[in-house]
């Protein structure tokens, strides 16, 4: 039981916590939950191994002297998983009463992790799937920059598809497409919703991904509210 205990300067790594009662801890910057040299970025590191003791990828980073990943007997098991999860939970917590937004965003992404593998393990393969896209393109919802950079791609896509098979056309007398900076401008009109501008789709495969496209917009601007309004809740 942690109960109004000042953990300031703790370290406090490879702890069990599941089932324990963690209530109004008091933490700071130098109080670590696993080892300084698992903070850092390496280009050949697909992930950080910043995880708790439950989790089991924290096990397949551990290295046994002959160089081999250690794995517990229940690895990778729901069980297993569930406590790593409700571990992620209540540091989350104790991140957020403590108001550091960062290591509470990194615990929402851990749990969430954690939550996507029992999907997989569970044999629920449509949330699993739909969890393993969420995590991809928006790390849910917690990486404003990868929705921004998605939105680029998507833009950028569509516009070639434009320019590349002659989907829109301008209107007006004597108007002409004048290429590539059109097709962008459209594509990012119809990204947005403001309209199509003096241009128009000129055939029905260009009203079918104008359409697409400004529903796919329309999610984007959504997804980047939902970011900025977590952020300025915290």
């Amino acid at each position: 039981m942690l109960v109004r205990t000042d953990l300031f300067d703790a370290t406090l790594c490879d702890i069990r916590p599941y089932g324990a009662t963690v209530a109004d801890v008091q933490i700071n910057e130098r109080t670590a939950f696993w080892p300084a040299d698992d903070e850092g970025w390496l280009p050949w590191r697909t992930h950080h191994r910043a995880r708790c003791a439950y989790d089991p990828e924290n096990a397949r980073d551990t290295r046994t002297p002959d160089g081999h990943a250690h794995l517990p007997a229940d690895s990778e098991t729901d069980d297993q998983l569930l406590k790593a999860a409700d571990t992620y939970r209540t540091l989350e917590a104790v991140a957020r009463e403590n108001s550091f937004p960062q290591l509470q965003s990194k615990m929402f992404v851990r749990r969430q992790d954690v939550q996507r593998r029992r999907y997989r393990v569970n044999e629920q393969y449509l949330e699993w799937a739909f969890a393993q896209v969420s995590r991809g393109l928006f790390k849910y919802g917690e990486s404003l920059g990868r929705i921004l950079a998605w939105s680029l791609v998507i833009i950028g896509s569509f516009a070639s598809l434009y320019l590349g098979f002659g989907l829109i056309e301008v209107t007006g007398a004597n108007a002409e497409l004048s290429g590539l900076v059109d097709a962008l401008y459209f594509s990012t009109l119809t990204f947005t919703t403001l309209g199509f501008g003096n241009f128009q789709p000129a055939t029905t495969l260009g009203r079918g991904l104008v359409t697409l496209q400004a529903a796919t917009g329309a999610i984007m601007i959504a997804t980047v509210v939902f970011v900025l309004g977590r952020r300025a809740a915290r």
